[in-house]
């Protein structure tokens, strides 16, 4: 599936974002749009990983992180950052 834009933050096809989790959960129903709303409605999360059924269990899963880190290619998974949380990696304007 091609990346979508959705309420200003880009879905990542095929993208992982490794490390910096502080919460992570199953998932009833394997929708990474589901995963996004979770980190969306949750003022410490950055950004996301959703993780395809099969790859870390049966069910999907949703990583929560605290921190941007850097995408990596791989078709496990479905990433996106906080439109916010992407452009504060930058140094802050006086």
């Amino acid at each position: 599936p091609a990346a979508g834009n959705y309420g200003g933050a880009a879905m990542e096809a095929d993208t992982d974002r490794m490390g910096a989790d502080f919460t992570g959960f199953a998932m009833a129903q394997p929708d990474p749009a589901a995963c996004m709303a979770a980190c969306n409605a949750n003022a410490a999360c950055r950004a996301w990983t959703f993780v395809k059924p099969g790859i870390k269990g049966p069910a999907a899963q949703c990583f929560l992180k605290n921190a941007v880190p850097p995408p990596t290619r791989n078709a496990c998974c479905v990433s996106g950052a906080k439109p916010d949380a992407r452009s504060s990696l930058s140094a802050p304007m006086r």
